[in-house]
């Protein structure tokens, strides 16, 4: 009775036909989105194609609402998965090997998980009327500050993430100021402080 989908806005996009499914501990379902669904056969065929040039996947609960998981991936590569690094774990890793095995069987490929560079990446998606995830790499272990300002340079929003490990992270922000309040539409400026590197990009706001 589980939805995916691969828009935000369209949660009741494809459906586990097999409400009685139940998967035991440490196992697996193998989902192709490759948008040939069929009701009238048992195949896990969704009705939606997933970009590889990146996008977001939703696990929604059986009230076509809640929004019980998802991950957001750029631009893959091929034979190389992404997945939880270990069982339980807020944060998504690319893996070597891709599906077969169990979450916590997966072995983490650190030659790609850790980047080389300092980068912060564009927000998706821009523009954005709800939320939007802002994405950054990070070589080495920091200290992380991300500080959202309007173009009068004004500060929104700030999020003071402490000492992050080497990895690939991300945040979500939800077009609320530092006191939790809705904000206005219009163009916005978020930058990264990491250690000595520091770089800002544009993102828009829609109402």
């Amino acid at each position: 009775g589980l939805y995916l989908s691969d828009d935000e806005n369209d949660k009741t996009k494809w459906q586990f036909f097999d409400e009685s499914l139940t998967l035991e501990s440490n196992g697996y379902l193998l989902i192709w989105c490759d948008n040939e669904d069929n009701p009238s056969s048992s195949d896990l065929h969704t009705n939606f194609k997933l970009n590889a040039s990146g996008e977001s996947l939703f696990l929604i609960d059986i009230d076509g609402v809640t929004i019980i998981d998802e991950i957001t991936f750029g631009e893959q590569e091929p034979d190389i998965s992404f997945g939880r690094s270990l069982n339980n774990e807020d944060y998504w890793s690319f893996m070597n090997p891709t599906p077969g095995s169990s979450n916590i069987d997966l072995r983490v490929d650190f030659s790609k998980n850790i980047p080389d560079n300092y980068v912060l990446h564009q927000n998706f998606p821009n523009p954005f009327n709800a939320s939007t995830r802002i994405r950054y790499d990070l070589p080495m272990k920091s200290i992380v500050n991300i500080t959202i300002h309007d173009m009068m340079g004004k500060r929104v929003r700030n999020y003071n993430l402490l000492t992050q490990e080497p990895g690939k992270k991300e945040i979500i922000w939800n077009g609320d100021n530092n006191q939790g309040k809705n904000i206005s539409a219009g163009i916005y400026l978020y930058s990264i402080e990491a250690g000595k590197f520091k770089q800002t990009r544009k993102m828009v706001l829609l109402k």
